[in-house]
């Protein structure tokens, strides 16, 4: 029989209410270990069970993933140790390869919610290998949110002319434009780190500062630092922590990158 996703009201049921129905329909109850509980406070999860017994690989878990359909919740036994983890950032990253992203979502260690911005280069010409870079500085930089080419979530384009610029739907959905001029002028690479910063959630600090990745081309042509400060990788990592960025709707970042006076270029 074809399998179908479970309601949406599912996700406001109580443990008791679920219980309680498998006792009417004579299904077995099973529940997790006490003190058990959602990495991020206050979500909820419901869907049909992926079950995978762990044996000391994670060979398991891949096969889960394989077979995995949308909305499948993967539930490890692993005999109840407390002493380890076995689904963390780097199962949820093998889940995202695979066209699965998701989260590991229960736990028993410190609150960490790690959520996957899905890029995608087709569009970005000669700029694709610096935003691979750039992803790679990001997941280096930041503990909540990891980016993968794995979907179309933040689009990278190319432009000659108009200027480098980024458009945020949503906390780690947009597109990112970078000027092929402009990255003439400034760093390529500080420049797309700086846009992706914005489908981050991160806004421009013109200020100057070559320390800080979003003060942008106000640091001058001569900055070429790509990484971001502490403050602006704490920032990323708690509005992924809560799903929330400092603003909501979407929005559009232009003008980081004045031209350079003749004879300033790189």
């Amino acid at each position: 029989m074809e399998q179908q996703q479970p309601p949406g009201r599912y996700t406001a049921l109580t443990t008791a209410h679920l219980a309680d129905a498998c006792v009417r329909a004579g299904v077995t109850v099973r529940c997790a270990p006490d003190g058990t509980r959602p990495v991020r406070p206050g979500s909820r999860l419901a869907g049909w069970v992926l079950p995978a017994r762990h044996a000391g690989s994670v060979d398991v878990f891949l096969e889960a993933i394989e077979r995995a359909r949308p909305g499948d919740v993967l539930v490890v036994d692993n005999a109840g140790r407390l002493d380890e983890a076995c689904v963390g950032d780097l199962v949820v990253r093998e889940a995202a390869v695979a066209g699965r992203p998701g989260r590991s979502d229960v736990g028993r260690g410190p609150a960490l919610a790690i959520t996957y911005v899905c890029y995608n280069t087709s569009q970005a010409g000669p700029f694709a290998g610096y935003a691979n870079q750039a992803a790679s500085i990001w997941n280096a930089y930041t503990n909540n949110a990891n980016m993968a080419q794995c979907g179309t979530n933040l689009m990278i384009y190319y432009t000659y002319g108009g200027g480098s610029y980024a458009v945020r739907y949503s906390l780690g959905n947009g597109y990112v434009v970078i000027d092929y001029y402009q990255a003439q002028q400034y760093s390529p690479l500080r420049i797309m780190t700086h846009e992706i910063g914005h489908i981050l959630g991160l806004a421009d600090n013109y200020n100057g500062n070559c320390a800080l990745l979003m003060s942008g081309g106000s640091a001058g042509t001569g900055c070429t630092n790509p990484y971001p400060h502490p403050t602006e990788s704490a920032a990323v990592d708690s509005w992924f922590r809560s799903a929330s960025p400092g603003a909501q709707g979407t929005q559009v970042f232009n003008d980081s990158w004045p031209a350079a006076p003749v004879g300033a270029q790189r």
